[in-house]
């Protein structure tokens, strides 16, 4: 198969995998030719976004880290919008690597030679090493004799079967993976992209509107003060049903040949800093409200953990890592190009 059909096999996989996980990825098409409002969000004609003058702003005025991301003020439908382009070469990570993923063998039994795993469903975070691909996988996952053989075949005497090439990370990240790379750990490195650009441009308007009562999120939910994004929720159940684990790292990010390294929760390790004593800035939500780190201690947020502060106004904090997501919904309006807030 020539590389255009290769790509349009794996944008069809993108779409697939996107409405099986509810939009838990960002896909850059945008079919829509009319603006058209709605309750909670409005959907973009990217040819209606109008440039404004002097329209380029300093991320860093913004919180975002230096050259991470770039920003343009633009107007749409007479609302002006923070146009935020993020890159797989420069929306990253600012202070620590990426990784690492999987374990590779049956030396790799500490927390720091693997990543972690998210298994919402009991409210866990577990560490992806020798042993939890070894046995815990089992334990948490097989019903019967069948699952038992598959999930054992992801271990090889003392070695662990994974995904150590790009062709095998792009055949095993896609919405329906074929057999023959089933019972593996996943994991796709940032050298297999280092050549591709993989970009978006994402939207949150410069002042924020309340809604009444809150919205479902479907895509992308925000952006971190690296660029990198904060995705939905990630699609467990049908990531295990091909007896695969997708490890994140231990900021809670993988990456993807679609959108590159992205978060599908948080561990308190992003890029971000103290407003003030009782507040670390890590992000926007898409509506345009600040995201801020998780603060167990605090008992008034409402259903999209977010809350009313006297210095801050309205504000979220993120959800804890092991309920496998970022946000629960938004409290704002928010924009869309057509393929998925």
């Amino acid at each position: 198969m020539n590389k255009k059909n290769d790509y349009k096999l794996l944008r069809f996989s993108f779409v697939l995998f996107c409405l099986l996980s509810l939009f838990a990825c960002s896909s850059d098409d945008s079919t829509d030719d009319d603006v058209e409002t709605e309750e909670e969000y409005i959907v973009i004609d990217r040819d209606e976004v109008v440039l404004l003058e002097g329209t380029d702003v300093d991320e860093t005025t913004l919180g975002f880290a230096e050259g991470n991301v770039e920003v343009q003020l633009v107007e749409i439908d007479g609302t002006e919008y923070y146009q935020v382009y993020t890159s797989n070469q420069i929306s990253l990570p600012v202070d620590y690597d990426m990784g690492p993923w999987c374990a590779y063998d049956v030396d790799d039994d500490t927390d720091e030679e693997g990543g972690i795993w998210i298994d919402n469903e009991h409210g866990e975070v577990y560490q992806v090493t020798y042993d939890f691909l070894d046995t815990t996988v089992n334990e948490l996952y097989s019903d019967s004799d069948e699952d038992d053989a598959y999930w054992d075949a992801m271990i090889d005497g003392d070695n662990v079967n994974y995904t150590n090439s790009r062709y095998l990370c792009i055949n095993a990240a896609v919405a329906v993976v074929e057999e023959e790379y089933w019972s593996q750990c996943v994991e796709c490195l940032p050298e297999y992209f280092e050549d591709e650009t993989i970009e978006e441009a994402y939207y949150f308007p410069v002042t924020p509107v309340k809604l009444d009562q809150p919205s479902d999120i479907q895509g992308t939910q925000g952006i971190a003060l690296n660029g990198v994004i904060f995705d939905g929720s990630a699609p467990v159940d049908d990531i295990i049903s091909y007896y695969t684990i997708a490890a994140f790292d231990d900021a809670g990010g993988h990456i993807n040949p679609f959108v590159g390294y992205h978060y599908h929760t948080n561990t308190g390790l992003t890029y971000g800093f103290d407003e003030d004593d009782d507040h670390r800035f890590i992000g926007y939500a898409l509506d345009g409200y600040k995201i801020y780190e998780h603060d167990e201690t605090l008992t008034d947020l409402d259903d999209c953990n977010g809350h009313d502060d006297d210095d801050l106004g309205y504000h979220y904090h993120i959800s804890d890592a092991a309920t496998n997501e970022n946000l629960p919904c938004f409290y704002g309006q928010t924009a869309t190009t057509g393929g998925g807030r």
